[in-house]
């Protein structure tokens, strides 16, 4: 029988294939009994592994779109497994396969290239977007600086590569901000003013470079009766402090409470490190190299409701601009 493609699929039939691509990497890391559900699909697929005796996983299966560096996977792990081991934060713990490995590659039928995957420890708890107010404000910026204190001290493994934040779109991802000519030159122009106040910022760096995050916001933070815990590191990479925390701040901006809830996680920050120092509309500059990352993301995966997507992105970034 001839399979349909896989672009074809509705959201419902790819995450159907999506899970037999799951079963064969769970095979690999000694699950092939688990129980398996569907948890989300981003940009990646998860889903989570029930068993009776050993607990619970997530195992993610990645995208076919590949946006790092072959390696990055090996230093997001091998991080996490430092944090778990070096700190007192709640991060998932790294499984291995039974042949020792950290991440595996699954194939199946009617999904055209094989699916990178890893499996963490599951983490139980809610996600912080749903129940953010100042005081867990206050946590995340403090969660983010003792992420930062270790990333200081911290070496990855020699031979990996990860991306590293001296460009706007510093992902692997074609260019495709010129596609939307309803909106005529906005982006190639915000593009053009977030780029140099990163080439300024690089220029002359405030601290050396180190791993970032890349994507602490409340929905990859897990409230947990432990405090905060920190998921989906998968987008980590090399750069500053003021870049992560622009990141991380960003989420905030769509709220009236915004100006509370940034002095609540520059407190938090601060109680664990010096805030990041930084010249006078960096942050508002980083939010626009993040809003054009992230949209160029987009204009490459497609997702539904692209269209107003876009032009929420052009109106924040004309207001940016004409300021």
């Amino acid at each position: 029988m001839t399979l349909r493609p896989f672009d074809t699929l509705t959201d419902r039939g790819k995450v159907t294939r999506l899970r037999t691509v799951a079963r064969c990497a769970a095979a690999r890391y000694g699950l092939e009994t688990a129980r398996m559900s569907f948890v989300s699909e981003s940009f990646n697929t998860l889903f989570r592994l029930r068993t009776d005796h050993g607990g619970d996983f997530v195992l993610r299966v990645g995208a076919a779109l590949r946006l790092c560096p072959a390696g990055t996977e090996e230093v997001e792990l091998a991080w996490m497994d430092a944090l778990f081991h070096d700190t007192g934060l709640t991060v998932a713990k790294v499984v291995r396969t039974t042949g020792r490995q950290v991440v595996t590659e699954a194939s199946a039928p009617g999904v055209p290239e094989p699916r990178t995957c890893v499996v963490l420890t599951w983490i139980p708890g809610r996600m912080l977007r749903s129940h953010l107010d100042p005081d867990t404000a206050e946590q995340s910026g403090r969660l983010l600086a003792e992420l930062h204190s270790h990333a200081r001290a911290w070496s990855w493994p020699p031979g990996k590569a990860v991306p590293v934040a001296d460009r706007v779109l510093y992902w692997q991802a074609a260019s495709r901000l010129a596609s939307v000519p309803r909106h005529g030159s906005l982006f190639a122009e915000a593009l053009d003013r977030a780029q140099a106040a990163i080439d300024s910022l690089w220029a002359a760096p405030p601290h050396p470079p180190h791993l970032l995050h890349g994507d602490l916001t409340p929905d990859n933070i897990i409230q947990t009766r432990r405090g905060l815990a920190p998921i989906d590191f998968q987008d980590l990479v090399w750069g500053f402090d003021v870049q992560d925390v622009a990141i991380s701040l960003l989420p905030y901006q769509r709220l009236e409470v915004a100006p509370s809830l940034t002095g609540r996680f520059r407190a938090g920050y601060e109680d664990v490190r010096p805030w990041p120092e930084h010249g006078a509309g960096t942050l508002d500059a980083l939010f626009a190299a993040r809003r054009l990352h992230m949209l160029n993301l987009a204009l490459n995966t497609r997702p539904n409701h692209l269209d107003g997507y876009i032009d929420d992105v052009a109106a924040r970034l004309a207001r940016w601009m004409s300021s």
